[in-house]
């Protein structure tokens, strides 16, 4: 993927993403029976919070609570980076994500607040749930396309996409994903003192934010790679566009995660770990187990 390439992806992301969040805030403007926010209201909120005054709690070491976020925002843009050249794999945006999420859940371990502390200790305990759920899940993709390599597990699904043999895995990543976004407490006011953002403030905060977002549109990406044929034209070679259809593709998984943010129920830490280890793992080594026979069985045991 050269550098013009993925300039033009992201214009069409960010067109496509735009159009979505103006439609989901006329839908829940609409329900709420309110007026739905402008646009120039969001920047002018971004740009306050910006450069409003970062405190730091006394007890509290001030560099290591303003630098976490970065540390986190720095994993994302990694990810970002590396997902531009080739070669770049599912397990390398797996771990970057998996830093990211890793360094998020420090912010509210060096905070103050008991909240914070209880946020990130919720926070790392679905991490692990939802690391072993993401290697395993992984994992059976590669399996799939003989390659953790983007470009392979693209091309591997020339013939069929793998949502239609994989569709259980792809609710699964999708259900990951948008616990992952929302692993350290939500964006409603109700979460906001379980998350790990109850002391930040300022561009720390700025930064968090902008992280979660990060992160759930590198997610987005990765799922139209693994599950919707990455930059595949799903009409064949009409209309053959990869860098358009990614973003498409993208853009539209980025608005089911937004959309379902404020639908889905949040469980229980307790009810979350549970299934995810009893039920969700077990049900993704027999997929992986499972999709590497017939991959066997397809290829007469040939390397």
């Amino acid at each position: 993927m050269n550098w013009e390439n993925a300039a033009m992806q992201m214009i069409v992301f960010c067109g496509v993403c735009a159009l979505f969040a103006v439609l989901e805030d006329l839908v829940r403007a609409r329900v709420l029976m309110c007026r739905a926010p402008a646009l120039s209201a969001r920047l002018t909120k971004a740009v306050r919070l910006l450069f409003a005054q970062t405190l730091v709690p006394q007890e509290s070491a001030p560099f290591v609570f303003c630098a976490l976020p970065a540390v986190a925002f720095t994993f994302v843009l990694s990810a970002f980076a590396s997902a531009a050249q080739a070669g770049f794999d599912v397990f390398g945006a797996v771990f970057a994500i998996y830093g990211a999420a890793l360094a998020f859940v420090l912010c509210g371990m060096v905070s103050s607040s008991r909240f914070a502390l209880i946020g990130a200790a919720r926070g790392l305990t679905r991490l692990c749930a939802v690391a072993s759920v993401f290697s395993v899940l992984a994992a059976a993709i590669a399996v799939s396309a003989r390659s953790p390599d983007f470009t392979a597990i693209q091309n591997a699904q020339r013939n069929i996409w793998f949502i239609v043999p994989h569709f259980p895995l792809f609710l699964i990543y999708m259900a990951g994903t948008l616990a992952l976004t929302n692993i350290c407490g939500g964006e409603r006011e109700k979460e906001i003192a379980r998350g790990v953002e109850t002391e930040y403030a300022g561009a720390p905060y700025f930064v968090l934010r902008l992280t979660r977002l990060l992160a759930a549109v590198f997610l987005s990406v990765a799922g139209a790679y693994l599950f919707l044929g990455g930059g595949l034209s799903p009409f064949g070679k009409i209309l053959e566009n990869g860098g358009v259809w990614l973003a498409v593709k993208s853009a539209v998984l980025f608005a089911f995660v937004r959309l379902a943010r404020d639908v889905v129920p949040v469980m229980k830490t307790g009810a979350f770990v549970k299934t995810a280890f009893t039920r969700v793992l077990p049900f993704c080594l027999f997929w992986l187990f499972a999709s590497a026979g017939v991959c066997l069985m397809l290829t007469g045991g040939a390397p």
